[in-house]
Parts: C-alpha cells; structure tokens; sequence
C-alpha cells in the first residue's frame, strides 16, 4: 500500500484515560469503561473516525475543510467530544488528558491488521500529552485561532487548555453574586449541568489535597484546579467556602440533580 496516498492532513483528539492500570485489577471496571466508551456522540458523527485501544481514544476528521468555516467545525467537534466523555466519567471519578492538535496521520487496515495508524500529528499528541502534568483538554498552538467557541487559557508554550465547563461559564461570576436566582436554574434546567461541574470540583479539590494519592498525581490536580480558578474564581472559591455544598451557589433543591450523577437517569446517562 502506497503509504503517501495514505497520510494526510487531519485534526487529531488524543485522549489518554488516567489511572487505567488501577480499572484493569477491579472486576468490571474497564467493561463499565468502555460501555460509556462505546454510546458517546462521536460514533453517531459520520465526518469523524474514532479509533481505541487500551488506555487511549483517538478522533480525526475524515472529510476534509473546504474553509475557514469548516476548520471551525471540525475544532468545535473534537472539543464537543472530549466535553462528552469529560462528563459521562465525572459520575464514576474517572479523569483523562486530552490534546487536540493538527498534522499527517494515516489510518487504514490491511489483510491481516485491522487497524494500522501513524503520523506526525499522532507523535505530537503522544509526547505532549505526556509532558502535561494537568487533566482536562489541551490544544496545540496551531489550532487555538480556529476554536471559536471554547475558551482557551495558556498553558504552556505547546499549548493552551481548553474550558469545557459551558454551564458553568455561563454562570460564573463575582463571589458577590452568589447564591443565585433558584428559578433561574430551575426554568431553564442548567441545574443538570450544573450539578455535574460543582461534582466535578469537589472531586478535584479533594483530590489535589489527598495525602493517600502520590505527590505527582496530587500536583495534577492541583494545576487542573489553578486552570480552573483563572476562568471561575467567584464560582469556585464561593463553593469551596462552602464546604461544597450547592446550596452555596443557589438555594434550590439540588437533591435530585446530584443524586441522578452517575446513574442512568442522569444527564450524562
């Protein structure tokens, strides 16, 4: 097979599932991983190819942008679909590093291979995941001009990271403005969403502070809650102050929205 036919440009997501070893000694662990796995959107996304093995999920674009619209598209997706996982795992305190970069990549199968993958942009994701000690999603310099609907922060001088939290942009705001309006929340049902991101960041800061967890691990939670805390200051340190209690962010009855977190009634079910 002629391999320059087969490498082209494309968007790459790699994502890396943290922790997995741990999943892989508890029964039914990594099953339950690739049951969520296995009904995110992406599958149900015809322009975008997802391929998996082990600890990791790779996405790329299959037809390719015609304009600078399409570059968009294709970057709000990739993002869309890191934002899925992101929060289908918060129920079962599962975590991943993410990166979303640009370059040749090749997938294709042969007689006896099922899946052969390779490319430049498949090495940059891989070495610069690894380098990042954080969680959440990361996006090569040479797409933060296209992602126009995710906020990015810098993070280092590979990379920005990537704000998934939308509910919680939309309701981010000065300490002061806290608790806010329960029939707000209520009437246009962002307390689902919602309850998922204050989960999110009681997780996070426990975690960061955990003497049971190894130095280097705790160090990424707490760099993924000094990413956080630039975009959503207010939000967070009025929940932390708190105790993390919802009630600290609105005075609505938050009972059944967090209790649906992880179950199959959820909003990420």
């Amino acid at each position: 097979m002629d391999e320059t036919r087969q490498r082209e440009e494309r968007f790459l997501l790699y994502i890396d599932i943290l922790n997995f070893s741990s999943l892989v000694a508890q029964a039914g662990q990594v099953e339950a991983l690739y049951d969520i796995i296995n009904r995110l959107n992406v599958h149900r996304h015809e322009v975008f190819e997802t391929i998996i093995f082990s600890d990791t999920i790779l996405v790329y674009n299959k037809e390719h942008p015609r304009n600078l619209h399409d570059v968009q598209y294709l970057v709000m997706y990739l993002c869309e679909f890191a934002q899925d996982l992101f929060y289908r795992l918060i129920g079962k305190d599962l975590h991943f590093r993410a990166y979303i970069t640009y370059g040749d990549f090749a997938h294709y199968q042969m007689e006896n291979i099922e899946n052969v993958f390779y490319g430049d942009a498949l090495v940059e994701a891989y070495r610069a995941e690894k380098r990042i000690q954080c969680t959440g999603l990361f996006m090569s310099k040479s797409v933060v001009p296209y992602s126009n609907i995710f906020e990015t922060a810098y993070f280092n001088r590979q990379c920005n990271f990537v704000y998934i939290m939308q509910s919680l942009q939309r309701r981010s705001f000065s300490r002061k403005n806290y608790p806010l309006d329960p029939y707000d929340l209520v009437e246009t049902d962002e307390i689902w969403l919602l309850a998922y991101d204050i989960r999110y960041l009681a997780l996070i800061y426990h975690h960061k502070a955990d003497p049971q967890l190894e130095g280097r691990i705790r160090k990424k939670y707490e760099a993924t809650w000094r990413m956080l805390l630039k975009k959503h200051a207010g939000f967070m340190t009025a929940l932390q102050a708190g105790g993390f209690e919802p009630s600290v962010i609105s005075t609505c009855d938050w009972s059944e929205a967090m209790g649906r977190i992880g179950t199959k009634r959820g909003f990420f079910g």
